[in-house]
């Protein structure tokens, strides 16, 4: 098969209104005299495994002064540096740890790839930002010296940046974003204190569960690791041999090392595992970082947390720009900038981005509405009758008996006024009380009373959000060998009487699209002069468990009704193997419901870093294409349908600044950037799809990696753009186009219901159904 090649843009965006953007992307040149960046490989002998990037560059950093002598200024990434420099091999002597090692540099020629240019780039300002004194965790730097307190949590945050070089449109860019960090202010021992308190019997367990993959960092030099497990056969009161082969205590090594004298000789020691090494840590020493479950369920936390880490757009602006200030203010840090002779620019990138609109619509009784450009939010407009209603005539509402009450006043009061808001046709639901909360009780009345032939089941759950037991089992049972589209509510949401009608509404809405209905429609969408299938894909992984692939297609000319394909990988097993499969059965399914195969067929797949672009344009386009091929060869497909493979990213540090009147503010919903700060060979672009509640906007990239539709570009933004809103568990725009949405969900609900045994495996029934029983 010949090479697939990566799409290259076709144009840019005409339509809309221009309007003039800020970005947070900087002018980055190195003036090297019109040389190119010389690069040369260094071999150590005795050997120093590659994976050992730091003691090869403390055993380098020995002879820096006579390397720089021969090469000049130089950047090391681990097994190769760079240089302005043209210069001949060398061979150097450095003393480490008693060892003698030769050292051999040698000429490689010019650097000529983008890729390698970028990462010398990348190696380059990481090594300028490594003056400043902050502290690098991942890829990201933060500064440990202005902390915000938040006592009342335990918690502090500490401010940093995310940044990254690249060649874009516009030459060498920087992005620069601000980021946090939050960090515990009571120490790793601490927290095992309270765990044992709250857990006295499996304290150890707890323990384990709750640290072991955590990033720890050490209070005396501020480096952080990732904990591998809990030794709790060791103390600080063991020994270790030191590289003299003598035996030390932890105790006595932090007292000589460190000047630290430590308290309690009762704990653990924390293993951690690094590439050069296996880290033994006192507890007493470390702090937590990042965020945990328990924290992001935590209201009143994220709340707190949101106020001090959400900048208004000019602030944000401003304080990406302040790496820069903070870089030429720094005597270190401005000294390698000077010696390389870059030039850093503390100006934003300026362009102009252009703003489309988002279109109508369409409900039931062929009435339709407008979206609000402003807001991208449509809660009010749809409370009327649905796009497509299909009559609810056999369902139940399943509840513990201890609810009865609440959920013969409260809730079906209140539903039955909803049910007449939006004019929906159906009988009333047949009550069912469960003795209790427990499993077994549930599962033996739910068996019991359902068949293929019930069309909705409503499940009022004890527990509150996030904490519902019972949650799980339903589903695993609902997903695996009991197929009736369920939606379920927590009892808590129905004791809290503000907010209940704007839930049910949410409610009666879920449950028409669980049932095969559509609530809303989107007007005059891109695409429509053929017939033309939208798809997203979207993968769950999660460690040690096996790994869901999520394929949501739709089947009509509206891009409203989907089949839904679940398939459950082996833990080895690549997606790309079940995405053939996926595919014809999503085409079959098309041409069943619309006379005909579709024309042309939009991909948007989630979940997809820089680094596997290519990866997927050589593993999963083929395999899509397989698809086509095995329908052909069945007589079920004339030809090829068109296709256009869109890989969205929402994980992104760029930002874009309207320039309104002097001031700096989010961009108007709708706008699209493809100038500038995109790809220089590629089919990029950005889109700002949903409105900020607090703070800046973050926009959404999509890069197109295959296409062969000759589709404008200008059909292909505002496709991906006004699908955001057709997310039918929120009434107003998402991030993503809705079948990224919907394939996410699909993936995260059967991903997030394993247990020992894996995902549970679709009942077939799921695979022929044309409803969204997953939402």
């Amino acid at each position: 098969m010949q090479s697939l090649q990566l799409a290259r843009r076709p144009g840019y965006c005409e339509s809309g209104q221009g309007i003039p953007i800020s970005a947070n992307f900087f002018s980055f040149q190195l003036s090297t005299g019109g040389d190119k960046i010389q690069k040369y490989a260094v071999n150590f002998e005795p050997a120093i495994a590659d994976s050992l990037g730091k003691q090869r560059e403390r055993v380098l950093n020995k002879v820096k002064g006579q390397l720089i002598e021969h090469i000049g200024k130089y950047v090391f990434a681990t097994t190769a540096l760079y240089s302005a420099q043209t210069s001949t091999q060398v061979t150097l002597i450095s003393n480490f740890d008693n060892t003698d090692y030769t050292i051999t540099v040698t000429p490689t020629g010019p650097v000529e790839s983008d890729l390698e240019i970028k990462a010398f780039y990348n190696k380059f300002f990481n090594s300028v930002q490594g003056r400043l004194n902050l502290v690098m965790i991942g890829r990201k730097f933060f500064n440990p010296d202005r902390p915000v307190e938040l006592p009342q949590h335990k918690l502090a945050i500490w401010p940093g940046y995310a940044s990254s070089v690249g060649t874009y449109e516009n030459g060498c860019l920087i992005n620069i974003d601000i980021s946090h960090r939050c960090l515990r202010t009571i120490t790793v021992y601490d927290q095992i204190a309270e765990i044992r308190s709250k857990n006295p019997s499996d304290f150890r367990n707890a323990v384990a569960k709750y640290f072991i993959g955590a990033i720890i960092l050490t209070l005396y030099n501020k480096k952080n690791y990732k904990v591998d497990d809990i030794d709790w056969d060791m103390s600080p009161n063991s020994t270790f041999a030191d590289k003299n082969g003598q035996q030390s205590s932890f105790k006595a090594y932090y007292g000589s090392k460190w000047g630290k004298n430590i308290v309690h000789d009762d704990q653990p020691l924390l293993r951690c595992k690094t590439k050069q090494i296996e880290a033994l840590l006192v507890p007493e020493f470390c702090v937590m970082t990042g965020l945990t479950d328990e924290i992001r369920a935590d209201f009143n936390i994220m709340k707190d947390m949101a106020q001090a880490t959400k900048k208004e757009p000019h602030m944000r602006l401003e304080e990406s720009a302040g790496l820069i200030k903070a870089i030429k203010s720094n005597e270190k840090a401005n000294i390698e900038v000077v010696n390389w002779k870059a030039d850093i620019s503390i100006q934003p990138v300026t362009l102009t981005g252009r703003v489309i609109a988002a279109g109508s619509i369409m409900m039931g009784g062929n009435a339709n509405f407008k979206i609000n450009d402003q807001t991208g939010s449509f809660d009010r407009d749809i409370q009327n009758t649905m796009y497509s209603q299909p009559n609810l005539d056999k369902w139940g509402v399943f509840f513990c008996e201890n609810d009865r009450k609440l959920v013969e006043s409260s809730f079906m009061t209140t539903l039955n006024q909803v049910i007449s808001t939006y004019k929906v046709q159906c009988q009333k639901p047949v009550l069912f009380g469960v003795k209790s909360d427990r499993w077994n009780d549930w599962e033996q009345i739910l068996r019991s009373n359902l068949n293929p032939s019930i069309k909705m089941i409503v499940c009022i759950l004890p527990g509150s959000r996030g904490k519902s037991r019972l949650y799980d089992d339903l589903k695993r049972m609902i997903f695996s060998s009991l197929p009736v589209p369920s939606q379920c509510i927590l009892n808590a949401t129905l004791k809290k009487d503000k907010g209940l009608r704007s839930v049910v509404n949410k409610v009666i809405m879920q449950i028409n699209a669980k049932i095969g209905g559509v609530p809303w429609a989107l007007q005059n969408l891109p695409f429509s002069d053929a017939p033309t299938m939208a798809v997203g894909i979207d993968v769950f992984h999660k460690a040690g468990s096996h790994s869901v692939l999520g394929f949501c297609a739709t089947t009509d000319k509206n891009f409203a009704k989907y089949v839904s394909l679940p398939k459950v990988n082996a833990p080895s097993e690549e997606i790309c193997s079940q995405l053939s499969e996926c595919m014809v059965q999503a085409i079959t399914q098309f041409a069943i419901e619309n006379g005909r195969p579709p024309a042309r067929i939009v991909i948007f797949r989630d979940g997809v870093s820089d680094s596997q672009r290519s990866a997927v344009l050589e593993g999963e386009i083929p395999q899509i294409k397989q698809a086509f091929s095995k329908l052909r060869g069945d007589g079920k497909l004339p030809e090829d349908p068109k296709l256009i493979f869109l890989v969205v990213n929402k994980r992104i540090n760029a930002r874009f600044y309207a320039n309104q009147g002097g001031k700096v503010n989010n961009p108007p919903l709708g706008t699209i950037v493809d100038r500038a700060v995109v790809e220089k060979n590629g089919y990029d672009f950005y889109v700002m799809p949903a409105k900020a509640t607090q703070g800046a906007m973050t926009p959404t990239h999509f890069h197109v990696i295959y296409d062969d539709t000759g589709i404008r570009c200008d059909e292909v933004q505002q496709l991906a753009y006004r699908m955001c809103y057709s997310y039918y568990n929120w009434s107003g725009s998402i991030r993503v186009p809705a079948p990224c949405q919907y394939a996410h969900k699909l993936a995260y609900q059967y991903g997030e219901r394993a247990n020992n045994s894996g995902p549970p495996i679709p009942h077939t029934h799921w695979g022929t159904t044309r409803c969204l029983y997953f939402l």
